[in-house]
């Protein structure tokens, strides 16, 4: 039984792994793309342009 419990361990630190190197790379495009409207938001605002 404890070596049961052991592989459940360990399999859920790899599906843990999994999804943070899944997860990851998505919140920096998130924040990268994010930081690009806020950009596009002040350079309209100075414009006076509509989108």
């Amino acid at each position: 039984m404890e070596q049961a419990s052991a592989i459940g361990a360990d399999i859920m630190k790899l599906v843990c792994r999994y999804i943070d190197n899944a997860v990851n790379p998505l919140k920096a495009e998130n924040k990268r793309l994010r930081t690009r409207i806020a950009e596009l938001e002040r350079e309209q605002a100075g414009t006076g342009a509509a989108l």
